[in-house]
């Protein structure tokens, strides 16, 4: 049996690929430019029904309505991403394959960022075979945390320690995902 890396369904053709990347873009940033107008469209409009005749506050709730419609749409983000990894699990378990893996690899590391709070990382890498190829696949996934849940993260780390049997789904395609309860990095998650 050979070993080699799992890979990430890819798109068949040219165009299917452009489409991914467009939607990537889209999601990435068009979701904050749209959250921002929104919310200087919901400002703007709820200064004008409170009083119509007067239209001074227009100027401050513009960018005040677009900063909440911004910290909207992020926390949108945050969110959507979570319910899309609870489908997407949901979904390869009612119609792909189970298959038990093994943890090979289960590290924490801090990552500092000088701007502010830094994060932490479980990284998490599980061996298992394809039972319709016989060849053993590893699948790398990472796992963010804030600072603050650093308890999360350590906590994940000690409850896969090496050799722990893990399920891994598959699905058609290449898809590939770890049921495990927490929420993988977001680019893992399509």
């Amino acid at each position: 049996m050979s070993h080699s890396a799992y890979r990430l369904p890819r798109a068949g053709s040219a165009p299917a690929r452009a489409i991914w990347v467009v939607l990537g873009f889209v999601t990435m940033f068009g979701l904050p430019v749209v959250g921002w107008f929104a919310g200087a469209l919901a400002g703007a409009g709820i200064v004008y029904g409170l009083s119509p005749e007067d239209h001074s506050y227009l100027n401050a709730a513009i960018p005040l309505g677009g900063l909440a419609g911004l910290v909207l749409a992020i926390l949108g983000w945050t969110r959507s991403m979570r319910v899309i990894h609870r489908y997407r699990i949901d979904y390869l378990r009612s119609t792909g394959t189970s298959v038990t893996g093994s943890v090979n690899l289960s590290r924490c590391e801090y990552l500092s960022n000088p701007r502010g709070p830094g994060s932490y990382v479980v990284h998490l890498h599980v061996r298992f075979e394809d039972p319709r190829s016989g060849v053993v696949y590893q699948v790398v996934r990472k796992y963010r945390f804030r600072q603050s849940r650093e308890r999360s993260a350590r906590a994940m780390q000690a409850r896969l320690p090496l050799g722990t049997p893990v399920t891994v789904l598959l699905g058609r395609g290449g898809a590939v995902a770890l049921d495990v309860p927490e929420r993988p990095m977001w680019f893992y998650v399509w």
